[in-house]
């Protein structure tokens, strides 16, 4: 055969196995589903809505134990390019603990690790960890983002896609106040009156820091003291209020249990539940369900043999979308370090959906230098506390702790940015004119808040009083106290171009923040800028 037509024989052969190699890349997939059989039918609404939006999937069978479905894991990951792996299912049940074992077919087993850190302050002595799933080389730090949808039956399963897929239509065709909203509730950490102030006030300074200020948060402490504490009394129905008004994120902070999280202490001797499993039934989260993100011992228990209080909200069509929490005794600087590296994901890095969320904040955990203000404050605090001396490991083992019960796919929806400029000081009584950039067109609510780490009223609360009286004033403090908006306006986009006027109050002074969220049939969009307020002369 002539030289020049062997020649054209190779190259066209080498164009072959480019074009065949480069299909299956194209085709491969970025997620991995391990899902029984009998659920498949249930799920096909969600593969349908995430192939839509350019997800493929392998599938690899449930049964066996927990090694044996890693080692398909971990096999078709050298021939797929997996960034998720979601686990359809429960945990099988232990017969010895009231299990199901006779339903092992519909579940999907976990891991149960030895404890090395918690162990010392009266935690269990096991771990039960889904991280390995996403641990692709061995070494504990993930490679994928794992979540878990703790279904036990196929109508079960069928809700959950229905609560994921009516999350992000609405994100997708209206926001709302919704979509920026924060809320934290916290309790009380119990190590006495000047740890838990200085405590309260850095996880305050973290929040303001860390979270943009165009995004509204609100906070239910429970604290007496605190003119962010309700009525004792009414301290649980606030927390549901809170979560029933929907928003991007619920974050509760404190002591939590399989079943419940803590209770509100006052002097008297009363003490009131915070939120406790019997409570989901009454959880209406219907405009805009958040992701609770649980920074607690045990609220993601997820392999007991009752179902923890993270699978009951899950499972509830008014709960949350999904549930990041600990599925054992969890450590209050491991939670801290989670928090600071899902923050960070979120807000600065912007990362699209709750799993990669998610996976970032673990990988920091283990592998971030922790040469920034935020890590050394965290470190030092947890030196301060001095139960042990070994931070590294209680990261690494929160890693193992903590869970995301619910879908890692999921889009979290953040508005998109607008370029907002508005004067660096103004003094009180004046109006400033507010000008935003936004590709998006529609009605935009420009506002003009004190800075959320501030109060618009001076408080001070020295004495507890049982009286009746006195403790419904609480409930009016607590309103005025998670009301920062001094004054606001509406205005239209158009044209990429925001304008508007604000009348400042003439009592006004100090650091504040004017605040704008556009209304869009494209989407929510948010921006901030800090104004600092003088008195006039």
């Amino acid at each position: 055969m002539p030289r020049g037509i062997t020649l054209g024989f190779q190259l066209a052969a080498s164009i072959l196995v480019v074009l065949i190699s480069g299909a299956s890349w194209l085709h491969a997939a970025d997620t991995v589903v391990v899902c029984p059989e009998p659920f498949r039918a249930a799920l096909r609404p969600w593969l349908a809505h995430r192939e839509a939006q350019g997800h493929s999937f392998v599938f690899v069978d449930n049964t066996g134990t927990a090694d044996a479905v890693r080692a398909r894991i971990v096999a078709a990951s050298k021939e797929h390019k997996l960034k998720f792996a979601v686990l359809v299912g429960d945990v099988p049940g232990d017969v010895a603990l009231g299990g199901d074992s006779e339903r092992s077919e519909l579940r999907v087993p976990t891991f149960h690790l030895p404890s090395k850190v918690n162990v010392l302050i009266g935690g269990e002595k096991d771990i039960a960890s889904d991280n390995a799933y996403g641990d692709l080389d061995g070494d504990h730090v993930p490679e994928l983002a794992v979540g878990r949808l703790t279904a036990d039956s196929a109508q079960e399963l069928s809700l959950i896609v229905q609560k994921i897929l009516a999350h992000e239509a609405k994100g997708a065709s209206s926001c709302g106040p919704w979509c920026r909203r924060v809320q934290i509730v916290a309790g009380v950490g119990g190590f006495g009156q000047i740890a838990d102030a200085a405590l309260e006030s850095c996880a305050r300074k973290f929040i303001t820091d860390g979270i943009p200020a165009e995004f509204a948060t609100t906070m239910t402490y429970a604290s007496w003291r605190s003119p962010y504490c309700p009525d004792p009394r009414e301290f649980r129905d606030a927390t549901l209020d809170r979560l029933n008004e929907g928003g991007l994120l619920f974050v509760y902070i404190g002591h939590g249990s399989p079943r419940g999280l803590d209770w509100v202490r006052t002097p008297d001797g009363s003490f009131h539940p915070i939120l406790d499993a019997g409570d989901v039934g009454r959880l209406k989260c219907a405009n805009g369900a958040p992701v609770a993100v649980m920074l607690a011992c045990s609220t993601a228990h997820f392999d007991g043999s009752d179902d923890c209080l993270a699978e009951d909200m899950l499972r509830h069509v008014g709960g949350p979308v999904a549930v990041v929490g600990g599925s054992r005794v969890t450590m209050p600087y491991g939670l801290g370090t989670m928090a600071q590296g899902m923050i960070s994901a979120a807000f600065e890095k912007r990362l699209p959906t709750l799993g990669e969320v998610f996976l970032h904040a673990k990988r920091e955990l283990v592998l971030a230098k922790r040469d920034d203000a935020q890590s050394k404050t965290l470190d030092f605090l947890a030196g301060a506390l001095n139960i042990h001396d070994d931070l590294p490991a209680e990261r690494l083992e929160h890693v193992h702790l903590i869970h995301l019960i619910g879908d890692p796919l999921l889009r979290l929806g953040l508005p998109s940015p607008i370029e907002v400029s508005a004067p660096s000081s103004a003094e009180a009584g004046s109006e400033i004119e507010v000008l935003g950039k936004c590709s998006l067109a529609g009605e935009c609510l420009v506002e003009l808040a004190v800075r959320r780490d501030r109060l618009r009223f001076n408080h001070l609360r020295r004495e507890f009083s049982a009286e009746d009286d006195a403790l419904v004033t609480y409930g009016d403090v607590y309103r005025r106290a998670n009301d920062p908006v001094v004054t606001s306006v509406r205005a239209a986009s158009a044209g990429g171009r925001i304008s508007a006027k604000l009348k400042i109050p003439p009592d006004l002074s100090g650091a504040c923040h004017v605040r704008l969220l556009l209304e869009s049939k494209e989407g929510p969009a948010a921006g901030a800028a800090a104004i600092s307020v003088s008195k006039k002369p």
